[in-house]
This record gives structure tokens, C-alpha cells and sequence, in this order.
């Protein structure tokens, strides 16, 4: 009788162990995603946590960082913010999100990608995978694009484009300003800007800042090739103008960022973490089927709990 009884529950043993696993196979880590310019959690990404759910399962935990409380705040949120002190609020949020204790993948949207990577350089939070789509990391020497030129905001905007990025009550309250990168003075740059300067370590070098971005897995960026919305599109992958020069580019591994590994990119670059990926077509133009094999599978389904 013991014999059979320990056969047995050997057997029951391995089949709970085999369920386990199976079940396992489809716990995957959560993933946290930070719109754009313009956008809001309930618009055009709420479609793009659909297809993870899709491809995935209903039962991913996928959220999305919100501007604002409602709808009509988010939008304006992505226009008009502080977005240190939004970063700050945001941070607190995610570190009481017991789902993303054990780490997440996060995903940044457009001007999203740039605050998604400011997220994981002052934020002790454990994100696994950072990956950044259109993403200005360099910041912009030029206006991204109103959807509609009669629409209030964009009369706004050209309002306080003439008035001057680098006011201080500008720089405090309008994001573009935020990541605003005037390649024509350096020194106007690095003085006034308080973000993108800050962020990528021009103004003096945070150890912590390389040492949070060079723990990630992996940090993935998306260019697209014919982007009309960022200038310049190589920003995207942290290439930006030569200083008073318009027609020439610097390319990350010729900047000073990236010999001086300012911010672990060389390190992340040298062990085959940075990867840097083209991708046809304008502004977040992504095919889903693209968004799914290249996003999806590589990134989000590989993270299994």
C-alpha cells in the first residue's frame, strides 16, 4: 500500500507541477505605458493596450500614465505641466502599485519616451524593459506639428513659441519647452533648460541616473524614417545638430554623451542592450502586425513572472 501511495502522490506532485508551469507560461509581467503630446490613456493608446491584451490575455495587467484625472485634463496635462514636479507625483504612484513590484516593462509614447526614461533614471521603481517609440531624446529644435491649425492649442503654442522657449515661467508650465534644445547657443541650453539638459546628464553627471538606466534589460528605441512631427528625427535615436549647423547630424556614438558614457549608453551599446531599430512611415505610424512581432513577442511576452 505505501509504495502505491507514494506513486501516487508523486504523480499528483509532477501534474500540480506541469499545471504550474503551464499556468506560468502566461503570468507575464505587467506593462505601463506613457502617452504622447496631444493624446490622453483613454485615446488612441487604449487601442494599443487592447492588442497586448489580445495577443496576449485579458489577464496582463497593462496601465497607462495619466496628465490628468479625466479625459479632457490628460489632454491638456500633455500640453501644460510641470513636468518635474509631474514626474515626482507620477514616480509615487508607481511605487505603490504593488502589480509593478516585481518589475514591468515600460513603454513610452512620442514625447511619452522621453518622461518614460526620466521615470527610470530618477524613479526606484524596477523597470525591466524600456521601450521608447518616437521618442525625443535629445529633445527638438522645431515645433512638432498641430493637428489642426484652427484648433485653440495650436494658436496657443504659437503664442508662446514667440514669446521664447526659456522663460522660466514657460519652461515651468508648457512641456514642449521642457525637452526644447537650442542647438544655435549651448550655453543658453545647458542654463535654461530644466529638463532635457538635466536628464541627460550635460549639466553635471548623476551616478544614479547611469546606474538605473544601465540595469534595464533592455532599452529599445524606434525611429521612423520619415517622421514630420520631430526635429530632428534622429533625436530618436539620440542624435541631434551639430551646434549652429542645420544640415549636419551627430550621431550618438560621435557625441560627447556617448564617449564620456554620460548616461551608461556606451555600456548599454557595448553589451548589446541599446537597441536602436528603424521603422518606415511618419509619426507613430505602426502596423499592428509590426507592434506584435517586433514589440509584443520580442519585449512583452518574454517577461514571464
Amino acid at each position: 500500500m505505501i509504495p502505491k501511495l507514494l506513486l501516487s502522490l508523486c504523480i499528483l506532485f509532477t501534474c500540480t507541477l506541469v499545471a504550474s508551469k503551464s499556468n506560468n507560461r502566461f503570468n507575464y509581467k505587467p506593462v505601463i505605458m506613457f502617452h504622447g503630446l496631444g493624446d490622453t490613456a483613454f485615446g488612441s493608446i487604449n487601442s494599443v493596450i487592447k492588442q497586448v491584451k489580445k495577443e496576449l490575455n485579458d489577464s496582463i495587467y497593462v496601465n497607462s500614465i495619466l496628465m490628468g484625472r479625466s479625459a479632457p485634463q490628460d489632454f491638456l496635462g500633455s500640453y501644460f505641466n510641470n513636468m518635474n514636479d509631474k514626474l515626482e507625483e507620477i514616480c509615487e504612484n508607481l511605487k505603490k502599485d504593488e502589480e509593478l513590484k516585481d518589475g514591468f516593462t515600460l513603454i513610452g509614447f512620442s514625447q511619452g519616451g522621453q518622461f518614460s526614461r526620466a521615470l527610470v533614471q530618477r524613479c526606484d521603481v524596477k523597470v525591466l524593459n524600456l521601450i521608447t517609440l518616437g521618442a525625443q531624446h535629445q529633445g527638438i529644435y522645431g515645433l512638432p506639428r498641430c493637428t489642426s491649425e484652427k484648433h485653440f492649442i495650436c494658436r496657443i503654442t504659437d503664442k508662446l513659441f514667440n514669446l521664447g522657449f526659456y522663460t522660466e515661467r514657460i519652461q515651468k508650465s508648457f512641456v514642449p519647452a521642457q525637452y526644447w534644445h537650442d542647438m544655435m547657443n549651448y550655453t543658453n541650453y545647458i542654463t535654461n533648460s530644466q529638463f532635457i539638459a538635466e536628464i541627460n546628464n550635460e549639466v553635471e553627471v548623476k551616478e544614479i541616473y547611469k546606474q538605473r538606466l544601465t540595469a534595464l534589460k533592455k532599452f529599445i528605441m524606434v525611429k521612423f524614417e520619415s517622421d514630420t512631427i520631430v526635429d530632428p528625427i534622429e533625436s530618436e535615436h539620440f542624435g541631434f545638430f551639430e551646434y549652429g549647423d542645420l544640415k549636419k547630424i551627430v550621431k550618438l556614438e560621435d557625441s560627447r554623451l556617448y564617449k564620456e558614457d554620460r548616461l551608461g549608453l556606451r555600456k548599454l551599446d557595448e553589451t548589446k542592450r541599446l537597441i536602436r531599430i528603424n521603422l518606415p512611415g511618419d509619426h507613430l505610424q505602426m502596423p499592428r502586425e509590426w507592434f506584435k512581432n517586433e514589440i509584443i513577442n520580442q519585449y512583452i511576452k518574454s517577461e514571464i513572472n
